[in-house]
């Protein structure tokens, strides 16, 4: 109510103060909109703010996940959260076909970036008609990787591999 004025007198320092006693009664919202307005605003809490992003980010909250994304592209992150740039891969084809690596089905595709272990993966695209592709891609940690498969041509539509700059925190 404070922060917007709605049927009050904009207050930032008594919205602030609304905040964090939500914060700390455990309102996630409090918690992210405390956080948010101390990243911005009020440096001396800047480190705690982070702390509750980095939290509530864990807790799968997204719009804190998105504030640590950019400090870090900002380069404003403290040392004790943990940055991990997993490898994801995205893999389909011209015909809907059953996806499987290292010989476990997976999904229909198509599948958007699937966390990868780093290391030699076996991949298999198998179409209703029979037909199968079948590669293996040595998966580096931090990479993306993008492959769609033509069974018409027979051959490969697009092949990517590229950095994965979606970062994943951690504590």
């Amino acid at each position: 109510i404070y922060e917007k004025g709605i049927d009050v007198e904009i207050n930032f320092k008594t919205s602030l103060g609304y905040y964090r006693k939500g914060c700390e009664a455990g309102n996630g919202l409090a918690c992210y909109r405390w956080s948010v307005q101390v990243v911005e605003f009020v440096e001396k809490d800047k480190e705690k703010a982070i702390e509750y992003f980095s939290d509530l980010c864990t807790l799968r909250h997204a719009a804190s996940c998105e504030q640590l994304k950019l400090l870090y592209h900002k380069g404003e992150l403290p040392s004790w959260i943990k940055v991990e740039l997993p490898s994801v891969i995205s893999i389909s084809s011209d015909i809907e076909a059953k996806i499987f690596i290292d010989g476990r089905f997976i999904r229909q595709s198509p599948l958007i970036r699937h966390k990868m272990n780093y290391g030699k993966h076996r991949f298999h695209l198998a179409a209703p008609d029979g037909r199968v592709k079948m590669f293996q891609i040595e998966i580096e940690s931090g990479k993306e990787y993008v492959y769609i498969w033509s069974f018409g041509d027979k051959s490969w539509t697009k092949r990517l591999e590229k950095p994965n700059l979606t970062p994943v925190f951690t504590d």
